[in-house]
């Protein structure tokens, strides 16, 4: 078909559909219609060729209209008929229409208060009925100023806290959808002008409990938490949208609107007052709530979820929350007993999201952690109450609120109440029964750190529920790895290396993903991810290639922006690679200069200083203007050093040959103070260290001898910590005869487990110290190693009467 003849069919169906719309139905057939089109067609026609064409159709159609005109004259009865009943319908509804709204307001009397409600109840149908932004910024903009009394000027009209809610909720909603967003977005400026401006000082000057027009005595509770929860999700939209990495920091209202500290700070005045005035104390200091006025469970989570999202911690807030909470949970019993079942019997008000985003919100803003306080023992009430009512609510949980849930109660550190940890169990029960509906990133890596947390931190009490709930969520993991984030592909390994979860696949999955992500890493995800994989047990079928891919990725990342490091996530970036066997000599070396820099400014903690020093120490990278500088800091925190950051700092400036006495005398002193909580390993480290680098202190090792035999430590040391031990008492000039005599109990019941170097360095100890040790020579002469290595020994006098046979070095 040309193109002519496709325009000339199109414009005479157009035509034809045309007339037929706008003829009466009653007095015209389609034969009528179809001859008007005809002629008007034909009259259109600017050529033969084209009258030709019309002409074509108009007898391919008339067949079809003739029969067609009878068929449509016998329905239209039927549709007359139709008609009048849904007129009749129509009527109806009308008069039901008239009674409901005569049932609305019963009150014969048309008085002021009903006047008012009416025309509060219209506003806020029209805001509801808005479908775009411009008709709600067109209806607010008509509703927020009005005339003077001299009609002349237009000044504030003050709304009522219903009708600024409803706003807020309305344009919440719209932002939520991406066309009107879009929209927004575009005309941001006239926006903020016309609407949330305004609406901002609307809202103070509603919700100011300090002026005599506040609505704290007569708001509905509901309209309050409705605004905060509304405005909140407004807040989180646009900055997350605008600038995805304000999530890592404090996030901002509405991008610098005017008054944003005053408007939250009126708020948060009008919910504390609210409370305070809706409840009191009774005889036995419980908390009880008046029926009236009271924000409900749904309210109370909307508010703090509020709070915490914006990042904005109110200690007070949080606290008056709290023993509203408790309150609504006991149905007004206040304090309860936390494993007292029937004490919980206002549960029916909290449902699975409610108990979710309360829980949540408490462990976001780190709420009174301090276990002292009365605060932080009526919130460890308020998140026991919270369990048993979820335990017995659980079925009821999707996926998210479940994984918010248990990364909460993990993150505040309340895991271990037996409520609780029941809690977990239940859980696990029905992740694995319901593990099809773990489909989303985000609520697998908080569900799998949750449970890293408890069973790291409560090992005895592990369910055998975990194990498998760690199964299912590798699994699912694992099928859609590619829309995991950095942060959370960082928490997941992160939690298997914890509980001891080998999963090769998901080890894999995860290496080739992050390495594709890598710049994406904050330091801490960064640090955390290679700490997983240096600490993991190397399992069968996990790919050493992809784990070196991605070690190298990551280390060239974590150069380019080494300044962003904190010292401990440093520390243990660097711990990792050296524990993994992995070299990285560019990173070690950025990581020195800015170690060297920032030791000025930040304070470095002794945990920090030892993992340091000891990673370039075992790497055998030498750093001498870092090591000077971790010296002269270590020496002022020397106080605050606990026997492994001691042991393991001294022994690391020994074994990359840096020299500093000074360091070494500070550790000598505060070693002797807390020797007897040095372990069997860090003693030997220690005097090791003092021996090899030939640095006195005959009061040390005193203490060392001292501790390890009143202590019966010997029996648990190693070869390898006897050998160095002895080595380094005779090597220092020291005698420790009781030592010696234990030491050489102990290398005899495990004489098998020395290798050829530790049997030479002891028995070169007991030789060159002049200690008899017979039995100990005896032993080494029948040992494996000693048989192994035949050809080196070297035969030597007898010893005290004894046949003895020492090693050469």
């Amino acid at each position: 078909m040309t193109n002519t003849m496709r325009r000339n069919r199109e414009r005479f169906c157009y035509l034809f559909a045309i007339i037929l719309i706008q003829f009466d139905y009653q007095k015209c057939s389609y034969t009528h219609a179809f001859t008007a089109v005809s002629k008007h067609s034909s009259s259109k026609c600017t050529n033969h060729h084209e009258g030709h064409q019309v002409i074509q159709y108009q007898q391919s159609l008339s067949s079809v209209v003739e029969g067609t005109n009878k068929y449509v004259k016998e329905k239209y009865d039927c549709v007359e008929g139709l008609l009048e009943i849904m007129l009749k319908e129509k009527n109806d509804l009308e008069e039901t229409k008239i009674k409901l709204q005569a049932n609305r307001y019963p009150h014969p009397y048309h008085n002021t208060i009903n006047k008012r409600r009416r025309k509060r109840d219209t506003l806020i149908e029209r805001i509801r009925y808005c479908q775009k932004f411009e008709e709600l910024f067109g209806l607010f903009h008509n509703h927020n100023m009005k005339y003077n009394d001299n009609n002349q000027e237009r000044i504030l009209s003050i709304l009522q806290h219903h009708h600024i809610s409803f706003f807020w909720n309305q344009a919440s909603r719209f932002l939520y959808n991406r066309e009107e967003y879009q929209k927004m977005i575009q005309h941001k400026n006239y926006q903020y002008e016309v609407f949330f401006q305004p609406l901002v000082k609307q809202t103070i000057q509603a919700f100011d409990s300090s002026k005599e027009t506040a609505a704290v005595a007569t708001a509905d509770p509901r309209s309050v938490a409705g605004t905060v929860y509304a405005i909140a999700k407004i807040s989180s939209r646009i900055n997350n949208n605008n600038d995805r990495r304000s999530r890592r920091g404090k996030n901002r209202f509405l991008l610098n609107v005017e008054n944003e500290e005053g408007l939250w700070n009126v708020l948060e005045k009008n919910i504390i007052d609210h409370i305070i005035a809706t409840t009191a104390k009774d005889d036995n200091n419980n908390t009880a709530i008046f029926i009236q006025k009271q924000f409900s469970p749904q309210d109370c989570a909307n508010i703090l979820w509020s709070f915490a999202k914006l990042g904005r911690k109110s200690d007070r807030l949080f606290d008056v929350m709290t023993d509203q909470l408790l309150s609504l949970a006991t149905k007004g019993r206040g304090s309860v007993a936390a494993d007292d079942d029937a004490s919980i019997i206002g549960e029916e008000s909290f449902n699975s999201q409610d108990i979710a985003k309360i829980v949540w919100s408490y462990a976001k803003v780190d709420h009174h952690n301090d276990s002292s306080s009365s605060s932080s023992k009526k919130k460890k009430l308020l998140f026991d109450a919270l369990s048993q009512i979820a335990i017995q609510e659980i079925k009821t949980f999707n996926s998210k609120e479940l994984a918010n849930m248990l990364w909460a109660y993990a993150k505040v550190g309340y895991s271990s109440t037996s409520s609780a940890k029941k809690l977990f169990d239940v859980a696990s029960e029905l992740i694995i029964l319901q593990s099809g509906q773990f489909r989303n990133s985000q609520t697998i890596a908080n569900t799998m750190w949750a449970y890293a947390k408890i069973i790291g931190d409560h090992s005895s009490s592990l369910s055998s529920y975990h194990p498998r709930v760690f199964d299912v969520l590798s699994k699912a993991a694992i099928k859609q790895i590619h829309t995991f984030n950095s942060q959370a592909l960082a928490n997941i390994v992160w939690a298997c290396t914890k509980v001891g979860h080998n999963s090769p696949e998901l080890f894999d999955a995860v290496s080739r993903e992050a390495a594709k992500k890598i710049n994406g890493f904050s330091s801490q995800s960064l640090a955390n991810m290679i700490w997983a994989y240096a600490k993991v047990i190397p399992i069968e079928g996990h790919s050493a290639n992809l784990k070196k891919q991605l070690f190298d990725a990551a280390a060239q990342s974590a150069i380019q922006r080494i300044d962003t490091f904190k010292p401990q996530e440093l520390s243990n970036m660097l711990w990792s690679y050296v524990k993994s066997g992995h070299s990285a000599p560019e990173l070690f070396d950025a990581a020195a200069l800015q170690s060297t820099r920032s030791l000025k400014k930040v304070k470095y903690s002794p945990q920090t200083i030892s993992n340091m020093v000891w990673a370039y120490a075992k790497a055998g990278h030498s750093a001498p203007e870092l090591f000077d500088s971790i010296s002269q800091v270590a020496i002022k925190q020397m106080n605050v050093f606990n026997s492994q950051t001691i042991s393991n700092t001294v022994w690391a400036y020994t074994k990359s040959g840096h020299s500093a006495p000074d360091l070494f005398d500070a550790a000598s002193q505060y070693a002797i103070e807390k020797v007897d909580t040095f372990t069997s390993q860090n003693l030997a480290n220690t005097v090791w260290a003092y021996a090899t680098v030939e640095h006195s202190a005959p009061d040390l090792f005193d203490a060392v001898s001292q501790s390890a035999i009143k202590r019966d430590l010997l029996k648990s040391f190693n070869s390898q910590a006897i050998s160095n031990t002895v080595w380094a008492y005779t090597k220092a000039g020291h005698r420790a005869p009781e030592l010696f005599d234990a030491a050489s109990q102990s290398a005899i019941e495990q004489i098998d487990g020395f290798n050829p170097q530790a049997i030479s360095n002891t028995v070169w100890a007991y030789t060159k110290a002049g200690h008899a040790a017979p039995e100990l020579f005896d032993a080494v002469i029948e040992s494996k190693a000693s048989k192994s290595h035949q050809s080196k020994l070297l035969p030597l006098n007898h010893y005290n009467g004894e046949r003895t046979k020492i090693f050469t070095s």
